[in-house]
């Protein structure tokens, strides 16, 4: 996947090797409804094939990861999709008002922990892995700033990340604060 994108990108940019955190794709349903149809995984949804309705962004309707992949990998068939935003306010709301049962988040949104939605498994890895990946471009990838991303990409963890997002989308710190604070206690300064 690396190889592919780096031959995509346009002269002048250039892909680093990725990072262990992930910022990946899930889908989630709130704990009430959880229960109520005794889901954990992407798998049991298919035991209420045309009883649930989707809430995502557009273009999760025709994607593999999405409505396809769900059912050619599953077998699942929603009663509806709602075409809204893709993690935002739009399908969070829904969500929590009950418009839709099941949502396409990312996992290190901080907003599934704080009202204590469930992240669905997936246990035949339809989502791939989606790890953070530096892309910058040549005239600043210089041997300090690869040196500092390597180093980012081998101790930020998905856990971290989403403690970092937590501490902007909900403290509303500052996003280059709360970056410079985490490089100075892990050692990654100029």
């Amino acid at each position: 996947m690396q190889n592919a994108l780096t031959l995509a990108l346009p002269s002048g940019l250039q892909v680093l090797p990725y990072g262990i955190a992930e910022d990946a794709d899930c889908f989630v349903v709130t704990r009430a409804t959880a229960r109520k149809y005794g889901l954990t995984s992407l798998a049991d949804l298919a035991q209420h094939n045309g009883k649930l309705t989707l809430g995502a962004s557009a273009e999760v309707k025709t994607r593999q990861v999405g409505v396809v992949g769900l059912k050619s990998v599953y077998g699942v068939e929603f009663k509806e999709f709602k075409s809204l935003d893709s993690d935002g306010p739009l399908v969070k709301g829904a969500l929590k008002k009950g418009d839709v049962d099941v949502a396409n988040l990312f996992t290190t949104d901080t907003d599934i922990k704080a009202n204590d939605w469930v992240v669905l498994t997936d246990p035949r890895t339809l989502i791939p892995s989606q790890h953070i990946v530096p892309l910058v471009a040549d005239r600043v990838a210089d041997p300090t700033v690869r040196k500092a991303l390597a180093r980012l990409g081998n101790i930020l963890t998905t856990a971290q990340l989403t403690e970092l997002n937590r501490q902007v989308d909900k403290d509303k710190k500052d996003p280059e604060d709360v970056a410079n604070t985490y490089a100075e206690q892990h050692g990654i300064t100029k």
